[in-house]
């Protein structure tokens, strides 16, 4: 317990963000290069204080295909920013979905001590460390295939019951909770998911369109957004290069409405509606930045 007063109150020097956006518009590569600081227009560096300190776990397939030519070639860096750490578990993720048995756990745990590893680093070694989810539709689309096993014709149904869905919340909120200990940063990256473009619904409900939602199915893919501190969503302008470069302009919308995300976030008050530099935004926030990678002349200013 850590005794405060509404003067001195602060949650966390660390973030814990959701950071969803549509399929297909380099959510990882975005995430990964602004947490480096390696985007041409970030100006003050990266999140992290050295590239080793920031851990990615992959669960989709080529998660972070081109992501060394994109931070060499398009952003110009040399190969020293590439050296961050990668926790691939797309093996895992594999071999639950080729399992013959249903309550498999073998993700789950492989998953939990990679996140005990990452915080012992970050608590031994010092420095900001960032951690981030490649993504959390891939990490959920595996441990409910775990939970469910395989397809079966004898077996009808989805192969969920209500006690598997109580522990496929069970594991996401376990996940969560030990992702977003308070020794380093932690985003998780989310796929945007609009729903049947077709409706029953009538009048009003059935104008208004699919409505969005969380690629992750549950009850903790419902409540994930109330149980971060930062919600962003993605945005690409596609063909609108930045200056001399061939890297589309990508920005954290701070004003993302959607189905899935509540209004009145405090944090927006700090931040502009569009902010392309994430280790800004986290200054702005009062947040721990590393500054990787930042000219030593320059200031970090708030505008």
């Amino acid at each position: 317990m850590d005794e405060q007063t509404g003067n001195n109150y602060t949650s966390a020097e660390y973030a814990k963000v959701l950071a969803a956006a549509d399929a297909k518009i380099g959510k990882t590569t975005f995430l990964v290069a602004s947490l480096l600081g390696a985007l041409p227009w970030q100006r003050f560096g990266g999140v992290v204080d050295r590239p080793r300190h920031l851990h990615v776990l992959t669960f989709d397939a080529n998660a972070l295909g081109g992501i060394k030519r994109f931070i060499t070639n398009s952003c110009g860096k040399d190969t020293s920013y590439c050296d961050f750490r990668v926790y691939n578990h797309q093996d895992e993720w594999k071999r639950v979905s080729h399992s013959k048995e249903d309550w498999n756990y073998d993700l789950y745990n492989a998953v939990v001590n990679t996140l005990s590893t990452v915080s012992a680093r970050a608590v031994k070694e010092g420095g900001v460390h960032a951690l981030l989810f490649s993504s959390l539709t891939g990490l959920s689309e595996g441990m409910l295939r775990a939970l469910a096993g395989p397809p079966s014709e004898e077996r009808k149904g989805a192969g969920m019951d209500p006690a598997k869905w109580s522990e496929f919340a069970r594991q996401l909120i376990d996940v969560r909770n030990y992702g977003q200990v308070d020794t380093h940063h932690c985003i998780w990256e989310a796929h945007i998911d609009r729903g049947s473009q077709f409706s029953m619904k009538k009048n009003d409900e059935a104008d208004a369109g699919p409505r969005e939602s969380l690629h992750v199915p549950g009850s903790a893919g419902r409540s994930w957004s109330f149980n971060v501190e930062q919600v962003f969503r993605i945005r690409r302008d596609f063909g609108d290069t930045f200056e001399k470069t061939n890297v589309d302009m990508t920005y954290l919308d701070t004003r993302p409405s959607a189905d899935f995300i509540s209004g009145g976030r405090g944090f927006t008050e700090a931040l502009k509606a569009r902010e392309p530099d994430l280790t800004l935004a986290f200054h702005k926030l009062g947040l721990k930045i590393g500054r990787f990678g930042a000219a030593k002349a320059k200031k970090v200013v708030s505008k």
